[in-house]
């Protein structure tokens, strides 16, 4: 069974996600912000982690920052965002994400992106 991290701090958006997911069969671990996401990433070895950009406490790229200086620095993230326009930092996480997707999106795009990235086809 696949793993996956949740990093969202829209709760409906989390729970609504994590309800999908979890019809496919996924194992579905959540966070309210990055740092209780990296904390959960550490103890629970992901295989593969949805992270929102712009969070509370520890954003996204300040997530991607710890992760890929840690031994899970392979495990493969995808970026949700509603935003339009990036500042530098942002620009820097959406580049070492493996994937990223703007919000709204289409859960066929996000199902595609998680079997790309788990190798789950």
């Amino acid at each position: 069974m696949i793993k996956i991290l949740l990093i969202e701090d829209d709760e409906r958006l989390r729970q609504n996600i994590v309800e999908i997911l979890e019809l496919y069969g996924y194992i579905v671990y959540t966070a309210v912000d990055g740092q209780e996401g990296y904390e959960k990433t550490l103890h629970l070895k992901p295989d593969l982690i949805i992270c929102d950009l712009n969070m509370p406490i520890m954003n996204g790229p300040e997530f991607i920052t710890k992760i890929k200086t840690s031994a899970l620095a392979q495990t493969p993230i995808l970026l949700l965002t509603g935003t339009r326009y990036f500042d530098n930092h942002q620009k820097r996480a959406i580049a070492e994400a493996s994937g990223f997707l703007r919000k709204p999106f289409l859960i066929n795009d996000l199902i595609l992106l998680i079997k790309k990235y788990t190798g789950n086809y």
